[in-house]
């Protein structure tokens, strides 16, 4: 219903959102129009957000963002509490500019208030999270800048304030703003276009987008109330008509508390709703008391002022307790009480605001330390995992450690060891340039002079030598840059990319070859392009090599209407939106109609397809889905706890799954009752349940089935007990990669409980009979081992561009003595000449274009300038040389051995939709495919090299995409062929010779003397087939949907019997 915040201010800029325990209390937006609804339960202000409009431009985006805030105390264009981000301003200046103890204020896009003080030679604060934000007056404007992105904001003297006049990107493109009299009057890009605002008075009244030639639309409209507050949002649904005269629009509705500026509610076209009330815990501190949705479900907060604790309690009664500090922060969630528990958690920040720690119900801590600046340096949990992090002087991640042992003392002088770092440079326009992995692995970004990315690079054939390189040490970007130069440039992997004005990812280019400058080549590349519209959306995305086109189309609030696809025969599918109904039409390439039908929450309660009865949904107060109702009336209903975690599952046959949790919400148990519940009482088991009334409809027995999951301290699932008591046992490094997985031949005999850890799960060893799987990686985190449970080793070799190039299943076992714990190299046992060596070969594209088996035969792949497969050849001559392993790897063409008479290609062709048209075998039988505008195959036709000699297959669907016809390759032959068999087979059955001569009676006839039909209930499932013959065999089904009798023509049975876990136990004929 709404998400959760806290934080000092009002508006969201400093807030901190709040986990997801209850219901009814996640993120969500409301209706349509997508209406964010926040409560800071610091405080108790409500916070809506919308962004009206968006206009995409080449670094920097125009967005038009509306944020009401119910505590506001600002002043914006009209003082209607609701404030635009255009409006954001620097005010408040308190003692001489550039002057220890100087203050100034910002007000950001949201309303949030952010407070700068000048020390050490600039302004900055410390609100926020990641690096600190930071001001700069440079005699005659201020210039705000982002700590993260380095975005600035430039600001203009304007009276006793200072407005913003510039947002720039660190490459330079940049948005101009303009005022007049106070007002926001436009928002300019750099190619022209700019979004105008239209003012009746001081009110808001439209803001229209205007195009670089001067055409213009207009999307949003605002009206207000006689006390000047804002009262309606008109969204034209058909907006490039730039009027609304036709009254295709969707409309936003708002109320207000008496004479206040507090929101009573808003109203969408759609229907749906949101009410507002509001406690005054003291003397003009109005706080929000309640809010409820427009199915009347009602969350309530309760405010303990003295121990700033607020209580929110979900529409089911579920109450989650908040504890913030005074700067308003998070100091400790409680979740609802569940199985006499709830979940915690706990927070700590360092002096500057940084969050220092958080703890959990276990006691489970992370840690997290900071620079001056407020970039994160590392962060280390309970388990001893850690990650270090350093930056450069712009506040950019340069390099990122983690271990493969963890830390194992905490605080104590031991360290995490086996650090695998990951390095990042950047250009001096603070670009990222090149990505160094942990083992040397190269990739290189190229822009353009607009800051855009032109072009992504990986080195295949060659890694950077890092071996001297120190934890703290990262290369420049001219040692890169050299090292890059100095490679065989026609071994990389290359995409560029092209942008069109406003900064749209307009052209994409995959080259499967470059030439030795690393230049993409061409002729060989794949290419793909895309138009979009204001707002960045896909207009149409092309396929140059086909020439295939989709085409998207959209309403005013940017949802999907159509998509035509240019393929021939070309096919749309279309959406229609009947918001004031609720429903929602879609309409398939096949004619096919579905109807979604919602109700006033926006939840989906019911699906309409044609030929099939309406499925339906049904939920509870918190918005949790808990029953589908099947055509047949079959129930399939859900139960959830206090934390909205699914607790009971119950299939239509009426078997239940339970699930069970431990105190920090993870699954630690799952339980299958043998004993079914009673599904006959729909009514019953479609009302209210909670968890604890749903348990007395349950019978335990010995047969019920528990499996158990137990996690680590770092929260890695550590052991598993299945319903036998068998455990299996898994191990992880101190990067989280799983290094072994012992399934014990033992059961356990511990008596498992939720309340237990992974370590109290005791375990029996048994080197004889237990089966460990051991894992081995490179420092990316590349697997390159495997030791299976009898003790064989697979090998894994990459390249430079992290490909798999070589793998060898080594004949000789490793040596039993080290099985458990050796290192890879010690495992590896001696080349043998049963060693089984694969070698794989990839273009610039990274396609797989060759493969070489065990045995030594290269298999080669080649494809279109679409990248789809054309042909696939295995070579009857050994490869010619054999690859080496490591090194500068041998090319395709070395590999390629001379022809060979027994060469095996097959060959492939596509049609306009991409699906095989033609498969040709290397003896020359051609096999022909024929679709539908739905993609499902109608006709499968084969032919020999002699074309007269020839066989089709016909399938026939129906408007659910159901098969409901075979002919045979005879009714073909007999109904569409005209040859000399086909034309003495038809004389033999008595019909006319010529193929011409048959009536149309004549023809149905003999497709049904050759053809399969099948039919199907209104749930969808098969009910009979009825054969060329005639004979009809039938399916029977049961209430909960299961297949029970299946009755051939002879009238013989085939019965099946099920358990009470709705598995199959015994087949009878």
């Amino acid at each position: 219903m709404v998400a959760i915040v806290a934080g000092q201010d009002t508006g969201l800029f400093h807030g901190s959102l709040a986990p997801r325990w209850g219901a009814g209390q996640s993120a969500k937006t409301v209706g349509q129009a997508g209406e964010g609804v926040f409560v800071n339960v610091a405080h108790g202000n409500l916070v809506l957000q919308r962004r009206d409009e968006l206009l995409i431009g080449r670094g920097v985006d125009a967005d038009v963002l509306r944020t009401y805030n119910s505590q506001a105390k600002l002043t914006d264009d009209n003082g209607d509490a609701w404030w635009l981000g255009g409006y954001r301003l620097l005010r408040n200046l308190t003692g001489t500019v550039n002057t220890a103890g100087s203050t100034i204020e910002h007000v950001s896009a949201d309303g949030s208030v952010q407070t700068f003080a000048y020390a050490n030679g600039r302004y900055t604060s410390t609100q926020g999270d990641g690096a600190h934000d930071s001001l700069s007056w440079d005699g005659s404007a201020w210039t705000w800048t982002d700590g993260n992105s380095r975005m600035q904001e430039r600001y203009a003297a304007d009276g006793a304030v200072y407005r913003l006049n510039q947002v720039k990107d660190p490459a330079g493109n940049a948005i101009a703003y303009t005022f007049s009299n106070g007002l926001l009057t436009s928002a300019t890009l750099a190619n022209g276009d700019k979004v105008d605002y239209v003012y009746a008075g001081r009110n808001l009244s439209q803001e229209k987008i205007t195009r670089a030639d001067g055409t213009a639309l207009g999307r949003t409209h605002y009206q207000y109330d006689s006390a000047n507050r804002l009262s309606e949002v008109r969204i034209d649904l058909s907006p490039d008509d730039n009027s609304i005269a036709d009254g295709k629009v969707y409309t936003v509705n708002y109320t207000y508390d008496g004479a206040s500026q507090r929101l009573a509610g808003l109203t969408q076209t759609d229907g749906s709703t949101l009410s507002f009330t509001y406690q005054e815990v003291s003397a003009g501190d109005f706080r929000i008391a309640s809010v409820t949705d427009g199915l009347g479900q009602v969350t309530r907060f309760a405010y303990d002022t003295a121990q700033r604790i607020t209580t929110v309690t979900d529409p089911l009664g579920y109450a989650t307790r908040y504890t913030c500090d005074t700067q308003g922060r998070f100091t400790q969630i409680d979740g609802p009480q569940v199985d006499g528990r709830s979940q915690s958690l706990r927070y700590a920040y360092d002096a500057d605001g940084n969050l220092r720690q958080t703890t959990d119900a276990l006691g489970n801590s992370v840690t997290y330390t900071y620079d001056a600046n407020g970039n994160q340096l590392s962060q280390q949990d309970s388990a001893g995992v850690r990650i270090d992090r350093r930056y450069n002087a712009q506040n950019q991640l340069i390099a990122e450690t983690t271990y493969r042992q963890v830390d194992p003392d905490g605080a104590g002088a031991a360290q995490a060891s086996g650090a695998q770092t990951t390095r990042y440079v950047y250009d001096d326009k603070q670009n990222l340039r090149f990505v160094l992995s942990p083992t040397g692995r190269v990739t290189e970004y190229r822009y353009d002079g607009f800051g855009q990315r032109s072009s992504q690079l990986a080195y295949s054939q060659a890694v950077y030598d890092i071996s001297a390189l120190g934890i703290d040490a990262t290369p420049t970007l001219a040692q890169l840059s050299t090292w890059a130069t100095a490679q065989t440039n026609n071994q990389v992997s290359r995409e560029d990319y092209a942008y069109d004005g406003r900064g749209g990812l307009q052209t994409t280019t995959r080259f499967g070859s470059v030439n030795a400058q690393g230049v993409g080549i061409a002729t060989d590349a794949t290419i793909t392009r895309h138009t979009y519209d204001l707002s960045g959306r896909v207009l149409t995305q092309l396929d140059v090599a086909t020439g295939r086109q989709q085409t998207h189309g959209y309403d005013g609030l940017g949802r999907l209407l159509s998509t035509l696809d240019s393929a021939t025969p070309a096919t749309t599918v279309t959406r229609q939106y009947d918001d004031a109904g609720k429903r929602l039409t879609l309409t398939q390439v096949n004619g096919r109609i579905d109807t979604q039908s919602y109700d006033s929450a926006g939840q989906l309660i019911g699906v309409i397809q044609a030929g099939l009865a309406p499925i339906s949904y049904r939920y509870d107060a918190n918005g949790n889905k808990i029953a589908e109702v099947d055509g047949d009336g079959k129930v399939t209903r859900k139960v959830y706890d206090g934390n909205g975690r699914l607790r009971y599952t119950v299939s239509p046959l009426g078997v239940v799954t339970e699930q069970r949790y431990d105190a920090l919400g993870r699954v630690s148990q799952t339980v299958v009752y043998a004993s079914p519940i009673n599904m006959a009482d729909t009514a019953s088991l479609l009302g209210p349940l909670t968890p604890t009334t749903f348990a007395t409809r349950l019978t335990t027995s010995a047969d019920d089935r528990s499996s158990w999951q137990f996690h680590d301290q770092a929260g890695r699932l550590a052991k598993k007990v299945d319903a036998e008591g068998y455990v299996t046992s898994l191990n992880y490094d101190g990067a989280g990669r799983l290094l072994s997985e012992t399934h014990h031949a033992t059961p356990t005999a511990t008596a498992l409980q939720a309340t237990l850890t992974a370590e109290s799960v005791i375990v029996v060893a048994d080197t004889a009979k237990d089966r460990t799987t051991r894992y081995f990686y490179d420092a990316d985190g590349k697997q390159t081992g495997v030791v299976d449970a009898a003790g064989f080793l697979t090998v894994h070799d990459y390249d430079g561009a992290g490909r798999l190039v070589h793998t060898v299943r080594h004949a000789n076992a490793t040596p039993a003595n080290l099985r458990q714990t050796g290192e890879l190299a010690a495992l590896t046992p001696a080349a043998h000449a049963q060693d089984q060596h694969s070698w794989f070969v990839y273009d610039s594209q990274d396609r797989l274009v060759g493969s070489i088996d065990p045995e030594g035969y290269l298999t080669e792949v080649r494809y279109d300038a679409a990248g789809r497969k054309v042909s696939e050849t295995r070579y009857a001559n050994l490869a010619q040389p054999a690859p080496a392993v490591g090194g500068i790897r041998p090319t395709l063409a070395a590999l390629r051995p001379a022809a060979h008479a027994e060469d095996r290609s097959t060959l492939y062709s596509y049609t306009a939709r991409g699906e095989i048209d033609t498969e040709t075998a290397a003896d020359g039988t051609l096999t022909r495919y024929t679709y539908n505008a739905a993609g499902q195959l109608l006709r499968k036709t084969t032919a020999a090299n002699d074309a007269a000699q020839q066989r089709s297959l016909l399938t026939d669907y129906d408007n659910l995409g159901r098969v409901t016809r075979e002919l045979s390759a005879q009714g073909v032959l007999l109904t569409e062929q005209d040859n000399a068999e086909a034309q003495a087979e038809r004389q033999r059955l008595g019909y006319p010779t010529a193929l011409a001569s048959l009536s149309p009676a004549q023809k149905t006839a003999l497709q049904a003397a050759h053809a399969t039909t099948y039919a199907y209930d209104t749930a969808g499932r098969r009910i009979n087939s009825t054969d060329a013959r005639g004979n009809t065999t039938r399916h029977y089904y049961d209430a909960a949907g299961q297949l029970r009798y299946t009755v051939n023509a002879l009238g013989e049975v085939r019965q099946l019997d099920y358990t009470a876990f709705g598995e199959v136990c015994r087949t009878t004929v």
